[in-house]
């Protein structure tokens, strides 16, 4: 399927490639991206058995858990500004932790400050608002009226500042009523967002990971501060820091 190799010279000792993400891209090469490690090592050391997509999309005592924030050893979830996030949206279901891990992103909280978000939070304020990059995708197909696949081109010249596609796109936006205002808003694309494929799964992740809080908070305790001494055997990748073990 693949014919084309990298050569040797770009391989260090330890087998890692000496190129980043841009690279690869500009020669054509595939990337393939393995998200939330720690956080699947995690959920495996917990139970082994049960898979994400098994795990019920709604339950009380998990988001009663979200609700007050108590998201101490829950790995991608433990961060102050996520714990203040779940505070502020009340999520409901594991779809709200899709939802939550987009919205903490630079690109959706763009334009305003946290902080102010967090106490005068509501989906309405957010409806103008990129917070997938599908989001952005979507809007500039509808104002240009052009397939996907091209939307997703002028995209990825906002995120990464290229100013001659930018210019292209200005330019074909012409006397659009709203013009400034959708440049503004594209323009927020220069900081680091989710597509809503990633945010699907860090989102199933932590609302597993606190199901397992709630309703197996020694399994999550044990796991958590034997796991400082040994690698996963699922994954053999990490090992789980101190932050972790404070529950």
């Amino acid at each position: 399927m693949f014919t084309r190799q990298l050569p040797k010279s770009l391989f260090t000792a330890e087998n890692q490639i000496l190129l980043d993400k841009n690279e690869v891209e500009d020669l054509e090469h595939l990337k393939v991206d393995i998200l939330a490690n720690r956080g699947l090592s995690q959920l495996l050391e917990v139970d082994p058995v049960t898979r994400l997509t098994d795990y019920p999309t709604e339950d009380k005592a998990t988001s009663d858990l979200l609700c007050r924030g108590d998201v101490l050893g829950v790995t991608q979830a433990e961060s102050p500004a996520m714990r203040r996030l779940f505070r502020a949206i009340q999520p409901k279901s594991m779809k709200d932790c899709v939802f939550a891990t987009a919205l903490i992103r630079p690109v959706a909280v763009s334009g305003r400050k946290k902080a102010t978000m967090f106490h005068d939070w509501s989906q309405e304020k957010m409806e103008d608002t990129i917070v997938y990059e599908d989001d952005a995708i979507d809007r500039i197909s509808e104002v240009l009226k052009i397939d996907k696949y091209e939307a997703d081109m002028y995209r990825r010249a906002f995120a990464k500042k290229n100013e001659e596609k930018i210019f292209e796109f200005t330019t074909r936006l012409g006397n659009h009523p709203k013009k400034n205002a959708i440049i503004e808003m594209l323009q927020s694309l220069s900081g680091f967002g989710l597509c809503r494929a990633h945010a699907v799964n860090l989102g199933r992740l932590i609302w597993a990971l606190a199901y397992q809080k709630a309703h197996n908070t020694l399994g999550i305790q044990n796991r958590s501060k034997t796991c400082g001494h040994k690698r996963s055997d699922s994954f053999k990748i990490r090992q789980l820091g101190h932050s972790t073990v404070s529950i």
